[in-house]
């Protein structure tokens, strides 16, 4: 378990870009987490849970841009309350197949005057990953991931969703001799 604070100020780039805004203030945060570990001969599942709340959370939006950022601007969300719980495990199936996974589910709400109750936008409420791994031969690997994204919401008002999606990649990789490898991999 582990309580913190922490302080991040804005970039340059958050500043004095053409998106940026010059009076923007740091984020100021608070995080409790807790976690724990189960250990077995072939592997191990971790759980966490965590709790977080950012007063003058920097986002990028279109609400207080001036008349020439048509394209968005940097700003602050006076408040904002992110909970959730992470799960990840390892297995080994056999002496050549492996398995990873990690999920995360995610309550995130804006608690700003106008905006309390919504989730905050571009955050979805579930990720996840499943990755296999097979060593084919003693110098071939072969690998599948999966990572899966759940909706979101790209405005700060909740009016416009985006779906949820699931990508998938192939990898290989060919250990030429002890000190390089030839590797290959196609996403969609």
């Amino acid at each position: 378990a582990s309580a913190g604070t922490g302080v991040k100020a804005p970039s340059l780039y958050q500043l004095y870009s053409e998106y940026g805004a010059a009076g923007l203030t740091p984020e100021k945060g608070v995080t409790v987490d807790g976690g724990a570990t189960f250990t077995a001969a072939r592997g191990h599942i971790d759980l966490t849970v965590f709790s977080r709340t950012v007063r003058d959370q920097i986002d990028f939006g279109y609400a207080g841009c001036t008349a020439d950022q048509l394209y968005g601007c940097y700003g602050n969300i006076d408040r904002t309350h992110a909970t959730g719980v992470e799960l990840e495990g390892e297995i080994a199936v056999s002496a050549r197949l492996s398995l990873r996974g990690h999920y995360s589910f995610l309550h995130t709400r804006n608690e700003s005057p106008g905006f309390a109750g919504k989730r905050l936008a571009r955050t979805p409420d579930q990720m996840g990953g499943l990755d296999a791994t097979y060593a084919a031969t003693s110098k071939l690997n072969l690998g599948l991931g999966l990572r899966h994204t759940g909706q979101a919401f790209d405005d700060v008002y909740n009016a416009t969703r985006l779906k949820a999606y699931t990508l998938a990649d192939l990898r290989a990789d060919y250990a030429l001799n002890d000190r390089v490898s030839l590797y290959g991999r196609i996403e969609n």
